[in-house]
């Protein structure tokens, strides 16, 4: 169990100019959970990272999940011929250091596993909604028995969320 402290900056798009403009940064702290287990494996395929990592807010009481990031390395899914693993990170291990990068975002099977949670303004409505985290987000920082201390990177595959997640957690 540990801490995250998320930062976003939410951005919006002008059509008048072409370009992007800042709308405004906030900030999110809520109780994570970090889960470190042996890489995981379906049939003849195992996960290439050195661990399976998962990372996942507390949910518990939570009215509004807006700011919370979800991290997963890879996933097993059930399909019609049997199960398929997918993985999205891909990570290094040198020492107590890991540095990575989200390789696969697997928005293309509908299989976004690795999201930002933030507002959305719907024909005039605010709602908070799962953003899938897109590819080229970058994860760094330290992993040993006791303690995980990861920073994440990156931005929404709209490119209007662009955030950056600190993790401070005992691994589960």
């Amino acid at each position: 169990m540990g801490t995250a402290n998320v930062v976003i900056r939410y951005y919006d798009y002008n059509p008048y100019t072409g370009q992007d403009f800042f709308i405004e940064e906030k900030q999110y702290n809520y109780d994570a959970s970090v889960f470190i287990n042996p890489p995981m494996k379906s049939g003849g395929t195992t996960e290439s990272n050195p661990f399976s990592l998962q990372i996942n807010p507390n949910r518990t009481g939570m009215n509004d999940e807006e700011g919370h990031v979800d991290i997963i390395s890879s996933q097993i899914f059930a399909v019609s011929t049997g199960y398929v693993l997918l993985q999205y990170w891909n990570y290094t291990l040198t020492g107590n250091q890991i540095t990575g990068i989200l390789q696969d975002n697997h928005t293309a099977e509908a299989a976004a596993g690795n999201l930002i949670w933030t507002w959305d303004d719907i024909a005039g409505i605010v709602v908070t909604m799962p953003f899938a985290i897109a590819n080229g987000a970058v994860l760094s920082g330290t992993v040993t028995a006791n303690d995980v201390s990861i920073t994440i990177s990156g931005q929404s595959t709209d490119t209007y969320r662009k955030f950056s997640c600190q993790i401070n957690a005992v691994p589960q």
